[in-house]
């Protein structure tokens, strides 16, 4: 269940959770984005053990600097 605030300008979000704890946007972001990169660590030791070269690039990452995250990507499959 969510709440919105109501009204022009109105930002603010909270999120009702089972134990009854409502959450900021900001926290809800920040426990999202905490549990996403355990998530991805154990998907990226899962592959790896099975063979896989894992690169991750975020969305946040190719935007702000696409020359590095091919420099990423060249360099784990070892081009120059």
């Amino acid at each position: 269940m969510a709440e919105r605030a109501e009204g022009e300008g109105a930002r603010t979000e909270n999120r009702r959770r089972g134990d009854g704890a409502t959450r900021t946007g900001k926290q809800f972001w920040r426990e999202k984005l905490v549990a996403n990169k355990a998530r991805d660590r154990v998907v990226n030791r899962t592959l790896r053990r099975e063979g896989w070269r894992v690169v991750r690039i975020w969305e946040h990452e190719l935007t702000k600097n696409p020359q590095r995250c091919v420099a990423r990507i060249r360099t784990l499959f070892g081009h120059r």
